[in-house]
């Protein structure tokens, strides 16, 4: 009976931390423009949402979005024709528990950039990526095969400490049962 209400009492626990006023911090998230020479046509800025400052790309560059334990900070990406001063569509990034971006520029369509995205694995948040070969920043891949390294091997200890908790709980009431089992017989002898 005590066992019953330790698990449930832990589940209880479980359940009650969700509503634990904070929230962890986001951790910083990169961002890799690859290929800013297809866009030789245009001017390239980059603005970040709580910073006044407008840098111009120039060149293939990774920017990082700083982390925090308040609003998620972001960033903008957008393009103005250096002949006409037509702009482009905006790029929009966060770093809200996001991973890092690799952003390949393919071209301009109709005031539209059109590019493929990439996410790498970081302290936000782990993914899967399928083609790390066409990321020029190799630094950048290796640092989220790193992070998926180490998120593999806590899954991999969470799980061995969970089949021994589940194994000694389990070894526990097979023991008492058994014990109980020897009471009975004890006293169905002795009477």
């Amino acid at each position: 009976m005590r066992s019953i209400f330790f698990i449930w009492l832990l589940i209880f626990c479980t359940f009650a931390y969700a509503d634990v006023p904070g929230k962890p911090t986001n951790n910083p998230s990169n961002i890799t423009l690859q290929n800013v020479a297809a866009l030789s046509d245009y001017t390239i800025y980059w603005s970040k949402h709580y910073d006044d400052t407008t840098i111009v790309i120039s060149k293939d560059t990774t920017i990082s979005i700083p982390g925090s334990a308040g609003a998620p900070d972001g960033a903008i990406c957008w393009g103005i024709h250096k002949k006409t001063g037509q702009s482009t569509d905006t790029l929009s990034f966060s770093n809200h528990y996001n991973p890092d971006n690799v952003v390949v520029i393919t071209g301009i369509t109709g005031g539209k950039i059109q590019y493929s995205l990439q996410e790498l694995s970081n302290a936000n948040k782990v993914v899967t990526t399928t083609d790390k070969d066409s990321i020029a920043d190799k630094k950048l891949v290796k640092a989220a095969e790193a992070v998926e390294k180490k998120h593999t091997g806590r899954a991999t200890l969470l799980a061995v400490f969970a089949a021994v908790g589940l194994a000694g709980i389990t070894g526990l009431l097979l023991y008492r049962r058994k014990q109980k089992a020897a009471a009975k017989a004890a006293q169905g002898t002795g009477s």
